[in-house]
This record gives structure tokens, C-alpha cells and sequence, in this order.
């Protein structure tokens, strides 16, 4: 009988291992965004979903970090991943929405973090809690018939004022702090998990989104408004069944970012299908000049809530045009027509998706497999999980892009 581990090295391809250098993240954005070049639909499709899983994996303890003030680890996190290459993931306790803010493969970030030697820093503290001769602060009186008590002798000497510049100044307090990165790589391990988890049930609600975008675009059509949208049931993730509480404490953003990370791959299979016909060529023409203009969700950086479902509608406003190909036959453009495509394949993705999210676990096992061969047969940064194919290099090509659209960059 074989043990998951054992099954899961075997499952792997021959790892190729490569030393990464530091990459500013101008140069990742350089590689990963610009136009021209490509390595395969499949290979896009792999790196959007799971970096992005990572990446909100990666955000989510930064927002527990925050709520929790814990600015070392916090700071320390954003560090790490911006010396990667990545994007600022946080400003304070806020969030960057954005589904391509990763921009290092999601496999060689992980290993990397788990392969980083521990790291400890003196921390200086101040006390804000000033008192006189180390008594405690007794108790306020209570106020009688709904009257405040005023403060006494008594509890003006034991404290004072913060403020006072008479009272002696509170004595730093340093202690050390260590951060083991191992440890941070396995907590994002379980992030990542918990999240697949919710991912898979949330990806079921898309054809619930189509279907409310249908109903919204024929009362627009029909009535010149919407007059019934706010009476609609909001689509919204639930809580997973055997848990408490609604999930992840960023679940309603992953929500609004996953719809248009599927929208965004979508978007990619209606290129190569409009590219691979060769009578529609000026359809995919077409498509390429629509996202260059409505598309900035899809080319990196902070993108705005419901992306996804902006770039539908406005793609299903665009009227219909006819022309004439260089043989003098007439070529229509239905931008409404490709706007329903989009949809298809949008709930055809989300399938996939869901179907992928269950494989996560699985991925695990094989990278802390490859973790743990890494550290007995050296310094090793990155090898080639299962799901990716044996010939792909460990870092990207030159000109890799993350949407084969031309001029997207």
C-alpha cells in the first residue's frame, strides 16, 4: 500500500530546478503583461487561477496580520512577496482588488517562502498607559441618578493625563521577534485550501450571474431601465455546509475578483476561437479593440467591484455592424452575439474551475514533496508541479503575456 506522498512524488514529472534571482517588479510586470508571444492556452489558464488562489491566499493572512496588529509578520509578508517581484498587496488594513497581482509563478513563490532561513528582530515598544509610582488605576465611581461622578484627587494622581509633558517619559521595552518562514508557508498552504474549498462552491453561482445579467439587459432594452433590479435576490457566496460563520473573512471580494478572473479567462477562449475561424477574423479584430478599451480589469493592477459584469454590458450595448471583406462579401460584427458567447464559456470555465479547486490538496502533498527532496538534495528555488507539462521552463519566456490579445499591453 502506497502513502499520498509516495503516490504524489511519483505522479510528479522529472523537477527542473533553477536558481530565481531577485526581479524588480517593473521587470515582472515587463515579462508577464507585455504583448506578443505565447505558452499555450493551457499553460495561461493554469497561472491565472492558481496564482490568483495564491494571491488571495496571501492577502487574507495580511488582513488576519492587520486585524490582529501584528505589523511585523504583516510587513514582513508584503516584503517578502514584493522582493518576488509581486505587487503592495496592502495599504493599511485595505486591500488591493486585483486578480493579477502576483506576477511569480504560484508554486516557486511558495517553496521560496518555505525554503527562507528564519529571521529575527529586536522590536522597541513605547507604553501609552502612564502611571505614577507603578499603582494601579482604581476604579471611577459610578454615576448616581444618571449624574457622572467627577474624577477625585485620587484617580487624577494615579494616571494624570496622557498628555502632560510634567510626567516622566515611559521607558522603551524591546524583546525579540522571530519569524519562521516554513511556518508562514504552511499557513498559506491551509489559506489556499480553505479558500479552494469556497471557490468550488462559489464558481456554481455563475450561471445564476449570467442569468441575472440576461434579465438586467432585456428590462434595459424593453423598459430603458432596470426598475426591477433592486427587488432581485442578491447572489452572494453562503457559508460552506459543516462550517460556522460565512467563510473567509475576505469572501465577498474573492467573489467579485473571481467573476472577473473567469470572465478574463473567457475572454481568452473567445479570442482563440474568433482567431482560429477564418472568417472571423475581423471579429476577433474587433474583440482585441473593444478590450484594449474596456478592459484595463484584465491588464493588471487595482481593477473596480463588478468588472467583469461592466465588461459584459458594455460589450452587449455595442450595436451591431455589417462591412465588407477585401472580396466585396458582406462580414457582420455582433458584439451582442459574442457578449452571450462570453457567457458560455464563462460557465464552461467555472466548471473547470471547480473541478480544479477539488485538486488542490493533491498539489500540496506534491510541493511539500518537492519541499522536502529540495532540502536533502540542496539549495533548490523551483521545480515544475504535476498539473504544469514537463517541457515548460521554469521561468517564463520572453514576451509572455497574460492575455493573447494583441495590443493589450
Amino acid at each position: 500500500m502506497f502513502s499520498v506522498p509516495t503516490v504524489a512524488a511519483a505522479l510528479l514529472p522529472t523537477p527542473m530546478r533553477v536558481h530565481v534571482p531577485y526581479r524588480s517588479p517593473t521587470i515582472a510586470m515587463g515579462e508577464w503583461m507585455a504583448p506578443g508571444g505565447s505558452s499555450g492556452a493551457f499553460l495561461r489558464e493554469e497561472f491565472l487561477l492558481k496564482n490568483f488562489l495564491c494571491q488571495r491566499a496571501i492577502q487574507t493572512q495580511l488582513y488576519i496580520h492587520s486585524q490582529m496588529k501584528n505589523e511585523f509578520h504583516k510587513d514582513w509578508l508584503m516584503q517578502f512577496v514584493e522582493e518576488m517581484g509581486g505587487a503592495h498587496l496592502c495599504a493599511g488594513s485595505r486591500q488591493l482588488h486585483s486578480h493579477t497581482a502576483l506576477f511569480v509563478p504560484w508554486n516557486e513563490f511558495l517553496i521560496a517562502v518555505m525554503d527562507a532561513p528564519d529571521e529575527t528582530q529586536e522590536i522597541e515598544v513605547t507604553g501609552s498607559n502612564r502611571r505614577i509610582g507603578g499603582a494601579p488605576t482604581p476604579r471611577p465611581p459610578r454615576a448616581l441618578c444618571g449624574i457622572a461622578a467627577r474624577p477625585t484627587a485620587v484617580h487624577l494622581a494615579a494616571g494624570g493625563s496622557p498628555d502632560n509633558p510634567y510626567l516622566p517619559k515611559p521607558k522603551p521595552r524591546t524583546y525579540s521577534a522571530t519569524i519562521s518562514p516554513a511556518a508562514v508557508g504552511q499557513h498559506l498552504l491551509r489559506i489556499r485550501e480553505q479558500l479552494a474549498n469556497e471557490w468550488k462552491q462559489d464558481l456554481g453561482l455563475l450561471p445564476l450571474c449570467n442569468a441575472e445579467l440576461r434579465r438586467h439587459r432585456s428590462e434595459v432594452v424593453t423598459h430603458h431601465s432596470d426598475e426591477l433590479e433592486k427587488l432581485q435576490y442578491q447572489i452572494a457566496p453562503g457559508s460552506i455546509e459543516g462550517e460556522e460563520g460565512n467563510g473567509s473573512p475576505l469572501r465577498t471580494a474573492n467573489f467579485d475578483l473571481l467573476k472577473t478572473a473567469v470572465t478574463h479567462g473567457a475572454l481568452w477562449r473567445l479570442q482563440h476561437e474568433l482567431t482560429a475561424e477564418p472568417t472571423q477574423k475581423h471579429s476577433a479584430e474587433w474583440l482585441a479593440r473593444f478590450a484594449r478599451e474596456h478592459g484595463a480589469a484584465f491588464r493588471g493592477g487595482e481593477c473596480g467591484w463588478r468588472a467583469g459584469r461592466d465588461f459584459l454590458l458594455a460589450m452587449m450595448d455595442q450595436p451591431i455592424s455589417v462591412g465588407k471583406s477585401l472580396g466585396g462579401n458582406p462580414r457582420f460584427i455582433d458584439p451582442p452575439g459574442m457578449a452571450e458567447r462570453l457567457m458560455e464559456l464563462r460557465e464552461e470555465l467555472a466548471l473547470e474551475w471547480s473541478e480544479a479547486m477539488q485538486l488542490v490538496p493533491v498539489e500540496h502533498i506534491a510541493l511539500r514533496v518537492e519541499e522536502h527532496r529540495a532540502r536533502l538534495e540542496g539549495s533548490v528555488v523551483w521545480s515544475v508541479s504535476r498539473p504544469f507539462p514537463p517541457h515548460v521552463e521554469a521561468l517564463p519566456p520572453a514576451g509572455f503575456v497574460w492575455a493573447e490579445l494583441s495590443g493589450l499591453g
